[in-house]
């Protein structure tokens, strides 16, 4: 919720997100992906999980998401251009 708050890049995704403390459960538990796949009608492999944790990122590519995995040094905005997306 903090980050919902106090940053206005997640306005771009039109309130279609899911919180790990809203919904009691914690990456790397698959079923929190399973949670926002199933309430916005999403499919992995049409969707790009972006994390620092390497854990986190396994989960999801195993799920059949793109995932990109930042570090302080990645240019994000970059990756996302490069997977031809553009906000």
């Amino acid at each position: 919720p903090y980050a919902l708050e106090n940053y206005d890049f997640f306005k771009i995704f039109g309130g279609k997100i899911v919180v790990s403390g809203t919904e009691k459960l914690i990456k790397p538990d698959p079923k929190i992906w399973e949670v926002l796949m199933e309430r916005y009608n999403l499919r992995a492999e049409e969707s790009v999980f972006i994390d620092d944790n390497a854990k986190n990122i396994e989960v999801a590519k195993s799920l059949g998401f793109i995932t990109i995995h930042v570090t302080e040094n990645d240019d994000l905005e970059k990756q996302l251009k490069d997977l031809g997306l553009s906000f």
